[in-house]
């Protein structure tokens, strides 16, 4: 079943299970790391510790489909915003293609180790 909010994927909004369980373009174990960081940033900071314990402990697990129920079980024991807000996230996530995972490499920003002045 598809989640619905207010993000730019609208219908085209998947589960997290669901998402990691097609194949596709993108890497999913690639991505999702990334998409767990933002989870548990995000409870950690406005105070939802148990959820970002959930995060913690699923770094475990080497299935994807599991972690993604992990992620759609988060969204469901939090605040409707914060929901909002997770959801967010997996609008984000579901939206990377292959060539945005390598963008760092012909942008014009400097890189993190360069001096700033």
């Amino acid at each position: 079943m598809a989640e619905q909010n207010s993000t730019v994927c609208g219908a085209d909004l998947k589960s997290m299970e669901e998402w990691t369980k097609e194949k596709g373009e993108t890497c999913r174990p690639c991505v999702i790391p990334v998409t767990m960081q933002w989870y548990f940033s995000e409870l950690k900071d406005k105070g939802w510790n148990d959820q970002a314990a959930k995060i913690e402990a699923a770094q475990d697990i080497a299935e994807m489909e599991a972690v993604g129920k992990v992620l759609d079980e988060i969204k469901a024991e939090v605040s409707p915003e914060m929901r909002d807000r997770l959801l967010e996230f997996d609008c984000a996530t579901q939206q990377i293609k292959p060539s945005d995972l390598h963008e760092e490499e012909t942008s014009d920003v400097a890189p993190l180790d360069s001096p700033t002045s």
